[in-house]
């Protein structure tokens, strides 16, 4: 009978999570690299250049290092540690079943609603998980009226900038109330804005 040959992606080796994991970061390495140290340990290329921007010693085996040159790993290593399959960076609870690390990286930068954009408003630089960006687009682009107080006084009028400079000239809150409210929101010892 003739024995059948292993495929190399059925091939299982018995590596431990200490052998794969950039000391630096502590996940999976990814673009593996090493110093010219006695160590010989690999890290992330990014974390280790990071780290010798404020360093000037290996981070693994802490000998100072006179020559500060990043060594590249064999190809073979790269490939399989780019094929170990890694969770979502973003967010445990998020549901990506593992893959290797350009289908993670993908992931994580394009599809995972646990990402965080920055806000598409102009005026507006503030970052937001993807999940909730909807949310936050409505209200921040939507403005208040002056004659509001937080966290729930005065006038409750809302809109974009235009409706609310409308709004404005003909709100109805006397400034005499706004004043006894802010009044007794301090003596409570409530802030607001």
């Amino acid at each position: 009978m003739k024995k059948r040959r292993r495929d190399a992606s059925e091939i299982v080796l018995p590596v431990s999570r200490a052998d794969v994991d950039c000391v630096v970061c502590g996940e999976v390495m990814h673009d593996p690299c090493c110093l010219r140290c006695e160590c010989k340990q690999s890290f992330c290329r990014k974390c280790v250049s990071k780290w010798l921007e404020k360093h000037h010693q290996c981070p693994h085996c802490k000998q100072n290092l006179i020559d500060k040159t990043i060594e590249s790993c064999s190809r073979q290593w790269k490939n399989i540690l780019d094929s170990v399959r890694r969770p979502c960076p973003n967010n445990s609870a998020c549901g990506f079943k593992r893959g290797g690390y350009e289908e993670m990286s993908r992931h994580a930068t394009e599809e995972c609603i646990f990402r965080q954009a920055k806000c598409p408003n102009n005026d507006c630089a503030q970052i937001v998980l993807f999940k909730n960006m909807k949310e936050h687009a409505r209200l921040c682009r939507s403005k208040r009226c002056k004659n509001f107080i937080a966290p729930k006084y005065g006038c409750q009028e809302m809109g974009t900038q235009k409706e609310i400079d409308q709004h404005e000239s003909r709100c109805a809150v006397p400034v005499e109330i706004l004043s006894q409210i802010r009044t007794l929101l301090e003596k409570k010892g409530n802030h607001f804005s």
